[in-house]
């Protein structure tokens, strides 16, 4: 973020900046007794972190749930699951990671395990600071892949070809749907208006190369929005969440598009207005990209497990008409900042994301990635003042107080658009009759 005090005597103060963007590690997974490879992305709330690894822990492979705040301090290991974790069924033990995102309600997270002994899965809750830790449901006789969605006291999931619900006390197990086995759905589910969105790796007949589907919460009305039928279109739709903006469905594609590295792509919930927003080409372009994407405003971020200046991956931003495309971060795997970034959330303009590899221990890293923002310049008009940004077609805020250090920053309101004389485009906040005014900061994020 940068501000800039203004007085409304017209009398440019100050301008203070910070840099462009500002990445830091917040913490580096180190194997034994921590965690190591985070593939299931995190979660934010009330300013902590949690999320899972697939590896590491006390018992080595078997994997850990872990918390983080967003200012990198107070990491700590919440559970270390057991090589053999208790079941629910008979009092048999049962071997699982967590391999896949929480969700989190008040003050319970709940997860899946996968890969028991048996190829079984496990449902399981714990509180968020680490007590009470509960094997809700022994799933069939498969895995569970991607996150699960809460409505009311049930969560939904993909448990190999099946879609199925569960009740958070463990009880009311139930299959909603069947896919085809061989469309291999291995995505996140979003809900929306009781209807639950998820896409498959590869699809049936001539929509070989994946599908977006949406079935109703009590497993009626199963219907594919999207088959895609070429490789120009993307194809295997895997390790990801759609993202739902008004009617409109964005999501990525791992392969497929031009040149075969992965696309953007966006599709109405009635199947109707498919586009492709963008197909990266590998290094120094993006590549590959996995885990879904968020949006904030009108702008999409994602990563990708290739491509960048170093080849181990990226973070990206795109706008939803796919204008705006703009690396944030390429990762190195020589470097200390990680490598393949395996999931990203936004919160109070701030990106946050875990890598499955790199850092200094080779494990995988929990990031956190300010996106860089246009400069503020001020200009008089008449008896008005113009606080302005350059309009780089991207979602921003500016926001304003009279006591920078007391935290107590408003929306600007009045937001205009007006034009320099040499034509660029800025976007800004037209104060009139401001030497009548006193002083404040303004700032953009």
């Amino acid at each position: 973020m940068k501000f800039i005090k203004l007085t409304f005597l017209f009398v440019f103060l100050a301008a203070t900046h910070l840099p462009a963007q500002n990445f830091t590690v917040l913490h580096t997974f180190t194997n034994c007794p921590d965690g190591a490879h985070p593939f299931g992305g995190i979660i934010v709330d009330n300013g902590v972190l949690y999320g899972t690894t697939d590896d590491g822990g006390t018992w080595p492979g078997s994997g850990i749930a872990y918390r983080l705040s967003t200012n990198g301090a107070d990491y700590s290991i919440l559970y270390s699951f057991p090589c053999w974790t208790r079941g629910v069924e008979g009092g048999t033990n049962f071997f699982g990671q967590p391999g896949t995102g929480l969700v989190s309600s008040g003050s319970t997270l709940y997860g899946t395990t996968s890969d028991d002994v048996h190829g079984f899965g496990t449902v399981f809750e714990i509180n968020t600071n680490g007590m009470d830790f509960t094997a809700l449901d022994i799933l069939g006789a498969a895995s569970p892949s991607g996150s699960m969605v809460m409505h009311g006291t049930n969560l939904f999931g993909i448990l190999g070809a099946q879609l199925f619900e569960v009740n958070t006390d463990g009880t009311q197990f139930n299959v909603l749907t069947n896919l085809p086995w061989f469309s291999i759905p291995e995505s996140s589910l979003l809900l929306s208006n009781n209807i639950l969105y998820g896409t498959t790796i590869v699809g049936v007949g001539d929509c070989r190369y994946g599908n977006v589907f949406k079935v109703n919460i009590d497993g009626t009305g199963l219907t594919i929005i999207k088959g895609f039928t070429n490789l120009d279109e993307g194809s295997s739709l895997q390790d990801q969440q759609l993202v739902l903006s008004g009617a409109t469905l964005y999501g990525v594609a791992t392969w497929g598009g031009l040149y075969n590295y992965g696309t953007v792509f966006k599709v109405n919930t009635d199947g109707t207005g498919f586009a492709v927003l963008r197909h990266f080409k590998n290094s120094p372009d993006a590549a590959n990209p996995m885990a879904g994407l968020t949006l904030s405003g009108s702008t999409l971020y994602g990563v990708s497990w290739h491509g960048g200046a170093f080849g181990d991956g990226t973070v990206f931003r795109i706008n939803t008409d796919g204008t705006g495309f703009d690396l944030l971060k390429s990762f190195s795997a020589t470097n200390s900042d990680g490598a393949t970034p395996s999931g990203i959330v936004v919160d109070g303009g701030i990106l946050y994301g875990t890598t499955s590899g790199g850092g200094s221990a080779g494990a995988g890293v929990v990031f956190s990635l300010a996106t860089p923002v246009p400069e503020l310049r001020a200009a008089q008009t008449g008896g008005n003042l113009v606080v302005q940004w350059v309009d780089d077609g991207l979602s921003h805020w500016l926001e304003t107080t009279t006591n920078p250090g007391g935290g107590n920053w408003t929306a600007a309101t009045g937001l205009n658009w007006t034009n320099c004389a040499t034509g660029t485009t800025y976007f800004g906040l037209t104060i009139t009759n401001a030497a009548s005014q006193g002083s404040a900061f303004f700032r953009l994020r």
